[in-house]
């Protein structure tokens, strides 16, 4: 039996834009339009979260529109552990937009000043007088309204000094391993996993958990299992009867994972964070065990048992 554990930080993309574009019908309605391509990570969930949360609007009001060039606005990438951050500080800058656009159309229905209104469940307030997002269009003469919003970050590193700032956030990720042994198989079984993210603020809970829980799950396979097989400069391997990936059964019977929040709930990424400690920690928890230090992927039953015999009495 051992443990180990491994803790990583990385940088995401110095320079990058992303915009969002909203619409909202004389229905009180919101279209999100982003070019974010959700791929399984809940992106297009979490955008309309960030709006709702911002225009104070339920969740089923707010529809996503996603990667089309001819409609949706730009984006640089959906990579890098970026999206939360920086679309949705578009998607905000969008809502900032439309909410001052509400509140000055709505200033002479509600004979208030924009700055005194605020909105509450789709309406705009102001004291006891209230009036809906739909109604404000219905009675100026609109069909729909649109903003845009932006956000970006222009940074990088001077090839000649050597200076600068070279990412606007690190990314921090860490995971804890026990495994066990088998000295004469030299099987190795990963027992308990703890995996953490630093997340900013989570928008998501239940998302970001599954995030962090699929990236340790991913981890095992470079980790343990994974390797292309050559001979000849052909890959001998190459379907999945072949190429061993983690199934079900190889997921540690405990598996826990947490996001660290921080005071300032500035949004963060944590696409990646948990995956790349996965192998240090394994590598660390069989030196825990059996004391000998297995420095290439995947860590196969062929290579504890050769470093077994290897090993020096």
């Amino acid at each position: 039996m051992g443990r180990g554990y491994g803790v990583m930080m990385k940088s995401t993309v110095a320079t990058s834009k992303s915009q969002a574009r909203l619409k909202l019908t004389d229905e009180g309605t919101i279209t999100l339009y982003t070019s974010t391509v959700e791929m399984g990570q809940g992106g297009h969930t979490t955008m309309a979260q960030i709006a709702s949360e911002a225009l104070s609007l339920p969740l089923s009001a707010i529809s996503v529109v996603g990667p089309d060039t001819a409609i949706t606005p730009f984006d640089s990438t959906t990579s890098a552990s970026r999206s939360t951050s920086m679309m949705g500080n578009a998607v905000i800058a969008a809502c900032g937009s439309m909410k001052k656009r509400l509140f000055e159309l709505s200033a002479w229905l509600l004979e208030t000043p924009p700055d005194k209104l605020r909105i509450e469940k789709g309406f705009v307030v102001a004291g006891e007088s209230s009036i809906s997002f739909a109604d404000i269009l219905k009675r100026s003469d609109l069909n729909d309204l649109e903003e845009i919003g932006e956000y970006s970050t222009s940074l990088g590193i001077d090839p000649e000094t050597g200076q600068g700032v070279a990412t606007p956030h690190w990314h921090q990720g860490a995971g804890a391993a026990e495994v066990e042994v088998d000295l004469e198989t030299g099987r190795v079984a990963v027992l308990r996993y703890s995996a953490a993210s630093f997340a900013g603020r989570v928008v998501n809970p239940r998302m970001a958990q599954l995030q962090n829980d699929g990236n340790v799950i991913f981890g095992l396979g470079p980790a343990l299992m994974e390797e292309m097989m050559i001979d000849g400069g052909q890959v001998t391997n190459p379907n999945l009867s072949d190429y061993a990936i983690p199934s079900i059964r190889d997921i540690p019977p405990e598996l826990v994972s947490t996001c660290i929040e921080s005071k300032a709930g500035e949004l963060h990424g944590i696409g990646e964070m948990t995956l790349p400690p996965v192998a240090p920690a394994i590598a660390n928890a069989i030196e825990d065990a059996i004391g000998v230090r297995i420095k290439d992927m995947p860590i196969t039953a062929e290579k504890v048992l050769r470093a077994l015999r290897e090993k020096p009495d």
